[in-house]
């Protein structure tokens, strides 16, 4: 699926989650390139990758009660949907009632996208996951990622690579966790939800940090090699080194002016 044709299938929805939302994951992993869900089988230790994945929530009296999680992969995620309303449905029926016209019985969704009241839907959302993150079985770890969508609109991300605790943070960033759907156009966007349903510790910014570092060793010893065989001393070439490394986070935390230091290397 492309993204005009995911785009044009879904930003007209709203109102409908529990109908809605198991064609929207199976379309956003058709758009990502991924595979679909696995059918659910009667034995939830089974269901590694399902729609409706049940989970039993211990009430401390010996008694259960069963939820379900809309999108369940094991070692990847657990999701959770939600679907607002525009503001344009609630304007039209206002507009309706104003003129004396009866008004359609029209889907209002959970609450009109961008109010105070959505914002509270989709952290209620976002408590509801991390509830099912809570009641998987011991046996499962606990999942790297805590995904809210609210179909149609925007796919929310929060983090835990640590594996323990519900401390789920906003990624890769608070500034940047929201995803709102015509983003998914941006190939960037949808390799990172590649990951995230494929190989999401791919995604860990330690990893990430401890790659670069090693990269940036390797730099750092051929450099020296290379000033060391040009006659310069040991000791002269590491604190010169260790000068232009300071000197570059001067400038990268605007300790100095921006570019001031690479201008002067070009």
């Amino acid at each position: 699926m492309t993204y005009p044709e995911f785009e044009a299938r879904w930003q007209v929805s709203g109102g409908a989650e529990r109908a809605n939302y198991g064609l929207f994951l199976t379309d956003f992993c058709d758009l990502l390139g991924v595979p679909r869900p696995d059918a659910t089988t009667d034995d939830p230790t089974q269901d590694a990758y399902v729609l409706e994945r049940a989970v039993t929530f211990d009430n401390g009296a010996g008694k259960g009660t069963t939820g379900r999680i809309d999108l369940y992969k094991r070692d990847c995620f657990v999701l959770e949907t939600k679907q607002g309303t525009t503001k344009r449905t609630t304007e039209v029926q206002a507009e309706r009632a104003k003129l004396g016209l009866s008004n359609p019985k029209l889907r209002k969704g959970h609450a009109v996208r961008g109010t105070a009241t959505w914002q509270q839907v989709m952290e209620s959302a976002r408590q509801q996951a991390l509830g099912y993150v809570r009641a998987l079985p011991a046996s499962e770890p606990r999942p790297p990622f805590v995904i809210v969508a609210d179909v149609g609109y925007c796919i929310d991300v929060y983090s835990n690579f640590a594996g323990v605790g519900d401390n789920y943070a906003p990624f890769p960033d608070s500034q940047r966790f929201r995803v709102l759907l015509p983003e998914l156009a941006d190939e960037k966007i949808r390799e990172r939800f590649q990951l995230l349903f494929t190989d999401p510790q791919r995604l860990d910014p330690a990893r990430l940090a401890a790659k670069v570092t090693r990269e940036l060793a390797g730099q750092l010893a051929r450099l020296s090699a290379q000033l060391e065989q040009a006659n310069h001393g040991t000791e002269v070439v590491a604190t010169f080194l260790m000068r232009c490394l300071f000197t570059m986070f001067a400038e990268d935390t605007e300790l100095i002016p921006a570019d001031s230091f690479k201008g002067l290397l070009a």
